[in-house]
């Protein structure tokens, strides 16, 4: 045995499932429910529905391993592994492997790939702190294609010449060398030359090369399942807590960070006495197996008397702060009620976890559907939970899991109190709720049952709240110094906890042990397999050629209004694989952590698990294909009179779009209102929609979005003559413009006026404006001098006095047109940016600056203060009228100068004064342009300048 500070307890008479490794007696817990994940997504040809068109291999586990053999570094110490991609967006001292130093490394990757369809073909390489290569080998070992793109000193991309290839397999090579521990990319893209012939189209555009095309060479094929396993083992060290009891010891106060384990902690149990009755928590406590089979929680007491009592013992001190006997609930019993929680159960999502309840008939009350409930195979059921909850307590929780569950294992729903209280009282109906009364808490015994909270090791894994102490953890050795395949991982072990562990798992977290005490690197890709698999990702998605729900679930998947016809994109959670390469990192992340939707049809929702457990996982797979994150939105600026041809197109006498898409909440039609134009640019990223829109069914198998390109050529010839690519362009301009966007032609009027009176607060109007441009925005005041603001390129362009615009530029039936002042210009600002950040005095004042808008606040007077940033300085202007409209005042807050760097100011005609607000040394006119200097430089500066035009 290897823990010889453990506490001795009686061994079972009887066996209630196998073991794990090591612990002191630890937690209670986990009735936890791992809930299921939802993003947007490519689908990689082959996984779902594909068309006859695609070239891509098909997922066969008989073709092998999917993805590629890694290796890093040379000779004995070489580090053997496997990736799914031959790609990785690494930072600063950031790894592709957590075993692989990230300084200098080098990295080959081998692979077997399926060409399914011949056909001509290119293959891209992107490089970036490295050097990288990419061959291809036919079956003879000749070489087809070579590659090198050398991104030692800047980012670089090259491209193979179009090459002949057979269907059937090639062999791929790809390699790539570190420059030092900077910032380093590697990415690897293929396309097939696209044809139309006979009514059917052949090849597919630009994509990164993807998993399930790709299988690993038979040679490899066992260190790349040890390093899969690795990725198994050590989610599972963390998912039974081990290491709350076993420390990770590197001698480095950081390593827990880099150790490679979540630490997933237990339901905090300070409020326990609230959720769960005395009764089932007594049941919970001496057999949790049997309650829940296979649960994370240990089995911690055996079958003697003083194991009963220390557990009755227990049950009192967690009862004790908040259990009210009174509180008994009688569940609902209204037809109504209980219908509508039943319906919803089984349609947010619950069910791709926890499994059915009950048949899909049965659960949406229609005869057209089964009668028959699917068998049980839950990636996570709830057990036993008869006599648990309150309706009101379990209607809690479910608004917000993470307050107890913070692991985020059992994510939130996005539920309202209705639809809450409406699943709970259907569940607790189910269930049979919590019984009333029963129980008296004894003082004595919550005593002596917070002694046994901590000489149990309960506190190890669970916390007692924020306004309760939380007794002292009890530590065991840290997993350096285990015996392997011992103590609580040992099956025959009888005194230490007791794990429900099957025989695969237990190998796997065993092999695992020795790789989380080495020192590991910060890998991104490798986190974020972790979080896929701790978080359950494939109970609802496809990724990387694997996941997706069982198929006999696929009835409770349903559209919110039965009206929608979209097929399996409608209502099927999308397919993940290079999502990164797809969404933007922002919109992602808005997605996991703050309930962002692009498609509200749907009736399955996209859980939150939490900041702390998501909150850089958007990052960690735009990484994953090679995506530096934050890169999403550097294509070229479009111009206006692209911007207007993409209106054109997307209106009624274009390609019609807005039949099939919303456009800022608004629709033509109500049968199919697919996702929101005004929102494309901001969600998905400008690489991705180029290739989409050529061949939408490559990506997403099944769509019934219209292939307005794949001929070659446009369906609509009024435009550019056909040309497919300027028109793709188009598109994309117009998509930019987000909120700013001038309506399509033939969306529905909205009867609004056309001259916009300005009341007793200021008023913000988005619109294409005559002299700020397709992304104007115009700010009226009281007291009648207005503004108008350059989005494009973050400045203040003019001012007016008198009425404020005529609006029926962007209103008369939908017009897009441009929008008019109402009054006269009284000051106009010089051309080019409104200030600089720079260390000397320009020679010439620049037309424009590398300058990005990030939108706009409002004070509670109403007064917008606009955003943006220049060369990572956050510039924060208002302006506002002075003096009864007679005069301008523009504030600045400049956040954080570098040493030795200035402002320098263009104010236009008309500066007046200038006014020191915070942080300013040195203020000077020179020439027409202010010049402002910090005082303590990296905090923020602040002044204004008044302007008498």
């Amino acid at each position: 045995m290897s823990d010889h500070r453990r506490h001795p307890r009686a061994p079972r008479t009887s066996r209630r499932g196998s073991v794990l490794v090591s612990f002191p007696t630890i937690p209670l817990v986990w009735t936890a429910a791992i809930a299921l994940a939802g993003l947007a997504a490519f689908a990689v040809p082959g996984t779902s529905e594909s068309s006859a068109t695609q070239p891509a291999a098909k997922v066969d586990p008989a073709l092998g391993q999917i993805g590629w053999a890694a290796t890093y570094g040379t000779g004995p110490s070489a580090i053997k592994s496997h990736t799914h991609w031959a790609a990785f967006a690494l930072a600063e001292n950031e790894s592709p492997d957590p075993l692989v130093a990230p300084a200098a490394f080098q990295a080959d990757f081998a692979g077997e790939v399926e060409v399914e369809q011949s056909g001509k073909y290119r293959f891209r390489l992107d490089a970036e702190g490295g050097r990288a290569s990419l061959k291809f080998y036919d079956k003879l070992g000749k070489e087809i294609v070579n590659v090198t793109s050398d991104g030692t000193s800047r980012s670089a991309s090259a491209q193979s010449a179009l090459v002949e290839l057979p269907a059937g397999p090639i062999t791929a090579s790809v390699k790539f060398a570190r420059s030092a521990s900077k910032p380093a990319r590697l990415a690897t893209y293929w396309e097939c030359e696209m044809k139309f012939a006979g009514g059917a189209p052949s090849g597919f555009p630009l994509e990164p090369l993807p998993p399930p095309a790709v299988r690993v060479p038979k040679f490899a094929s066992a260190a790349a399942q040890q390093a899969e396993d690795s990725i198994k083992g050590r989610v599972l060290l963390g998912e039974y807590g081990c290491v709350h009891c076993h420390a990770v010891d590197t001698g480095d106060p950081s390593a827990f960070d880099r150790s490679g384990v979540f630490h997933r902690m237990g339901p905090a149990l300070g409020e326990i006495g609230r959720r769960a009755s005395p009764q089932w928590l007594q049941r919970w406590i001496m057999n949790p197996t049997q309650l829940k089979p296979g649960t994370h929680m240990p089995d911690v007491f055996g079958d003697t008397p003083k194991d009963a009592s220390d557990a009755e013992a227990l049950v009192h001190f967690l009862a004790a702060p908040h259990y009210d006997p009174k509180a008994a609930e009688t569940p609902a019993t209204e037809e109504s009620v209980i219908d509508r929680g039943r319906a919803l159960f089984h349609t947010v999502g619950c069910v791709a976890c926890h499994g059915p309840i009950e048949s899909p008939a049965a659960a949406f009350k229609s005869d057209g559907l089964s009668k028959d409930t699917p068998p049980q195979h839950p990636v996570l059921g709830y057990g036993d939970l008869k006599g648990k909850w309150r309706p009101s307590a379990l209607s809690e929780f479910l608004q917000n899991p993470q307050s107890i569950r913070p692991g985020g294992r059992m994510p939130s729903m996005n539920l309202t109190k209705e639809e809450a209280d409406l699943i709970a009282a259907y569940l607790t109906k189910t269930w049979e709720p919590a019984p009333a009364g029963g129980f008296t808490v004894d003082p004595e015994k919550v005593k002596i049952g917070q002694a046994v909270f901590s000489v149990r090791g309960c506190a190890s894994c669970h916390t007692m709240g924020d306004n309760l102490p939380t007794p002292p953890a009890t530590r065991s050795k840290p997993l350096s110094k285990l015996a392997l395949g011992k103590g609580c991982l040992d099956p025959s072990d009888k005194s230490t906890p007791r794990f429900a562990i099957n025989d695969r798992d237990r190998k796997v977290m065993t092999a695992a042990i020795p790789l989380v005490s080495k020192s590991v690197h910060v890998a991104p890709t490798d986190t974020a397999l972790r979080t896929m698999e701790a978080l359950s990702c494939r109970a609802c998605h496809t990724i990387d050629g694997t996941g997706a729900p069982d198929p006999a679930l696929k009835p409770y998947f349903r559209t919110a209004d039965d009206r929608i016809d979209l097929g399996n994109e409608g209502f099927m959670p999308p397919n993940l694989t290079a999502v990164g390469w797809k969404l933007s990192t922002m919109w992602m992340h808005d997605l996991l952590t703050k309930g962002a939707r692009a498609r509200p049809y749907m009736g399955t929702r996209m859980p939150q698990f939490g900041e702390m457990n998501v909150g850089k996982m958007a990052e960690q797979m735009a990484a994953q294909v090679g995506v530096r994150p934050g890169a999403d939105t550097t294509e070229p600026k479009p111009t206006d009179e692209q911007m207007m041809a993409g209106r054109q197109l997307v209106g009624m006498a274009g390609l019609k779009c807005i039949e099939c898409h919303t456009f800022d909440g608004k629709a033509t039609i109500e049968t199919t209102p697919g996702p929101d134009i005004t929102e494309f640019a901001g969600r998905i990223r400008h690489e991705w929609w180029r290739s989409y829109v050529r061949m939408p069914g490559r990506f997403k198998p099944g769509t019934k979005m219209l292939a307005f390109f794949q001929t070659g050529s446009s369906n609509y010839k009024d435009l550019y003559a056909g040309d497919a690519t300027k028109q793709i362009e188009a598109l994309w301009s117009y998509f930019t413009l987000g909120g700013f966007a001038p309506a399509p032609v033939g969306l529905p009027s909205e009867n609004r006026g056309l001259v916009l009176p300005v009341g007793d607060k200021p008023v913000v109007f988005r619109s294409f404006l005559k002299n700020a441009g397709s992304r104007g925005i115009a700010v009226g005041f009281p007291a009648g001098l207005h503004f108008a603001f350059d989005a494009a390129n973050a400045r203040l362009v003019e001012a007016w006095r008198g009425d404020f615009i005529d609006a029926s530029g962007a209103w008369k039936d939908r017009g897009g047109g441009i929008t008019p002042e109402k009054g006269d210009i009284v000051w106009n600002a010089p051309k080019g940016p409104a200030l600089l950040i720079a260390g000397e005095k320009p020679a010439a004042w620049p037309d424009k600056a590398d300058v990005s808008f990030k939108g706009y606040t409002l004070d509670s007077a109403g007064v917008p203060t606009f955003n943006s940033v220049q060369g990572g300085v956050t510039i924060a202007e208002k302006f506002e009228p002075v003096d009864a409209g007679k005069a301008i005042k523009r504030t600045f807050t400049i956040g954080g100068l570098p040493p030795g760097v200035k402002v320098w100011l263009n104010p236009g005609k008309g500066a007046d004064s200038v006014t020191v607000i915070d942080n300013v040394a040195e203020q000077g006119n020179l020439d027409s342009l202010i010049s402002i200097s910090a005082r303590d430089a990296g905090k923020p500066v602040s002044f204004s300048v008044v302007i008498k035009p």
